[in-house]
């Protein structure tokens, strides 16, 4: 459910950055044109995310230290390399593995001599979460279900926002690393995407 509406929110935002006026059907309407490239998108993540976990399961019972870094790596190495795998399947009527290479190609063309995973919204998601939370936890002390409420509201807002922003500028870069030019953006935020702050 959340790459197909990722897969739709990519396709509005691309075709807004090229100069089209999308809407929430028109985006619901593409996705659905590749339902099945990103239902096996979907499958592959949640493959992969299983395995993830097994081999940090694994490492840990040596050391929790080296499997916290070891996941680290291995979860932005594979968010680096499927960072345009949706981008490229709503775009280019690619799926599954030729997405992923897709991907690496584009990441690695555009950035490769500057990549660093430097790039993400994790802080954001950070700060938000914590934003609401001393805010939740002020109303709490007043009445503790108010809290909770506040903190459903708020933390849930904050997230679906990020989530629309990290995918809208997701497409950006893809617009950016396949040689057109975004809407809205400048050309040395796109080109340091990936590089240190």
């Amino acid at each position: 459910i959340s790459v197909f509406f990722k897969g739709a929110l990519v396709a509005s935002a691309i075709t807004r950055l090229r100069g089209g006026d999308p809407n929430v059907g028109s985006g619901l309407r593409h996705a659905l044109r590749h339902i099945h490239d990103l239902i096996l998108w979907g499958i592959i993540s949640a493959v992969v995310a299983v395995l993830l976990m097994a081999i940090r399961s694994l490492i840990s019972r040596v050391s929790e230290t080296a499997a916290a870094i070891v996941d680290t790596l291995l979860e932005s190495a594979w968010g680096i390399v499927t960072f345009f795998v949706v981008p490229v399947i709503v775009s280019e009527n690619t799926g599954g593995i030729a997405a992923i290479k897709r991907s690496v190609q584009l990441v690695g063309s555009t950035w490769g001599s500057q990549l660093t995973a430097g790039f993400g919204f994790f802080i954001i998601y950070i700060l938000a979460l914590i934003a609401a939370g001393v805010l939740s936890f002020i109303v709490g002390l007043v009445y503790l279900p108010a809290g909770i409420l506040v903190f459903i509201i708020l933390g849930g807002g904050a997230v679906l926002v990020i989530q629309t922003l990290e995918g809208i500028f997701t497409a950006a870069l893809y617009d950016f690393a396949t040689g057109s030019a975004p809407l809205g953006f400048g050309r040395q935020e796109l080109e340091t995407a990936f590089s240190p702050a």
